[in-house]
């Protein structure tokens, strides 16, 4: 097998086990809150992803995306989406195992966002 095949072979191993990993901690919260419903997918088109699901709306997102990684641009249009989709008062919980906020200023002021480290 050439370098570049393996190489696809691990990239596509890796994807399988992120959203096997995504669907098991979904399968966990829905468990222990009723009524919740669970959505995974590309979080970064994550209009494209909630129509997929028919999904037209939301009042909270919990997402566990690795933002200080994430291109500025793709995060800036995550979050912009995100609020698009709440009625007002909606909140967006980004987790991180990080020791400062997963939110790069830049992106919450371009955004127009207020943020919060707890």
């Amino acid at each position: 097998m050439r370098r570049a095949d393996e190489l696809v072979e691990l990239e596509r191993l890796a994807e399988h086990l992120r959203a096997r990993a995504a669907q098991e901690r979904g399968g966990l919260l829905a468990e222990r809150i009723p009524g919740l419903r669970i959505v995974t997918g590309d979080a970064i088109d994550l209009r494209g992803t909630l129509a997929a699901a028919g999904v037209r709306g939301a009042r909270a997102v919990l997402s566990g995306l690795p933002m200080r990684v994430v291109a500025a641009d793709a995060a800036r249009r995550y979050y912009e989406s995100a609020f698009e989709l709440m009625p007002p008062g909606g909140a967006v919980t980004q987790y991180t195992y990080g020791a400062r906020s997963p939110l790069d200023p830049a992106i919450v002021d371009a955004a127009g966002l207020e943020a919060e480290f707890v």
